[in-house]
């Protein structure tokens, strides 16, 4: 009789224990489980080798500790009586492990449901677009791009208010797809169509692609608006000055361009722009003045030294656009022309030939 009640009592607490992590989902308990917790579970998976709870839990443990392959052991063998969660998370570990044939071949499975969900939508861009970015072969990643494409309009067709999938299909296209501002404007026209509200972050897309498009008057119609609900980022105003640039209004444009450098001045692409303005307009002090700003910054990239290279030596500061062209060297291990080109118009002076000859040697 007692052994009974124990055992009762024992059916109970499992009982309950499994109900704890049926509540919990995929994520289980959220922590690693303790010595007793995972002797117990072994020890029903050896009665049953078949109880999914038990595998269940088990993996999501291994999962915490980032041990794919157990979990890939655990939950492959009962994946047709997987509910989503615990499926997703097995195909989650064949990509860790990098299992992508299995992977693609488990995902079909949420993906044939009637009504399929946004995590299961979700898992399926990020294992394509991992797939895409792994394939050398160039037709095979189009094809890919295309069947992730082609995903999240299918997505976007099931929940047409859902933001993520049209930021998805944005962000694809720019990682993937040459010229891609012309499908990424239809985007954002099918956006409007299905009457989804653009955030500052879409105008200012809106603005970019414009202008890369160069349909100069919806440039600035969604600069401008840019401007007002993203006035943080500096692109915008670059964008529309340049959009000013296309459509031939150079004085607008340079007073644009030559403004976003103090109005950004914490901004990297903001203090080149300014420069590369001023450079334009051959105002040599000035733009000297802000590539030097932007090599100093934080974020400073190799066009800022190139950029500073340039204007330096036509003010004759050798030293300096010597500088900065092997620092620009050594950023993009790349000889640029404009450092052949500054040693060859040195033949008068010797003596800054062979220097920079002597850098360029080093470059290459």
């Amino acid at each position: 009789m007692k052994n009974i009640k124990t055992k009762t009592i024992l059916g109970l607490l499992f009982l309950s224990f499994n109900f704890s992590y049926l509540s919990l989902g995929w994520a289980g308990l959220g922590r690693p489980l303790k010595d007793k917790e995972i002797a117990k579970l072994k020890e029903n998976l050896e009665k049953n080798p078949t109880n999914v709870n038990s595998r269940r839990f088990l993996a999501d443990h291994y999962a915490i500790q980032k041990n794919w392959n157990e979990v890939n052991r655990l939950l492959t063998p009962i994946a047709d009586s997987l509910p989503e969660e615990s499926l997703l998370l097995l195909i989650d570990a064949n990509m860790k492990t990098r299992r992508m044939a299995l992977a693609e071949s488990l995902i079909k499975i949420p993906l044939s449901q009637k009504k399929v969900s946004k995590k299961a939508y979700l898992k399926a861009v990020e294992l394509y677009t991992q797939k895409a970015e792994m394939e050398a072969n160039k037709d095979i990643r189009s094809l890919l791009v295309n069947q992730l494409f082609n995903l999240l309009k299918t997505a976007s067709h099931q929940d047409p208010q859902e933001v993520a999938y049209y930021d998805l299909q944005l962000e694809t296209l720019r990682k993937f797809v040459p010229h891609f501002q012309y499908d990424s404007l239809r985007v954002l026209e099918d956006m409007k169509t299905n009457e989804v509200t653009l955030s500052g972050k879409h105008y200012s897309l809106a603005c970019e692609f414009n202008y890369l498009a160069g349909y100069s008057k919806q440039a600035k119609e969604d600069c401008r608006e840019a401007m007002k609900q993203d006035p943080d980022n500096p692109k915008n105003l670059i964008h529309l000055g340049k959009t000013y640039l296309q459509a031939g209004d150079h004085d607008t444009a340079m007073r644009m361009l030559a403004s976003v450098g103090d109005k950004y001045n914490k901004s990297e692409e903001a203090l080149f722009n300014t420069a590369e303005a001023y450079y334009e307009s051959k105002d040599l002090k000035k733009a000297y003045e802000y590539y030097k700003k932007a090599t100093q910054h934080k974020d400073a990239e190799a066009r800022d030294y190139l950029g500073l290279a340039k204007v330096s030596f036509e003010l004759k500061k050798y030293e300096e656009s010597l500088a900065a062209f092997t620092k620009n060297c050594q950023m993009t291990r790349f000889l640029h022309h404009e450092f052949r080109l500054a040693s060859g118009l040195l033949k008068d002076q010797p003596e800054w030939q062979h220097r920079f000859r002597a850098k360029m040697q080093n470059c290459k």
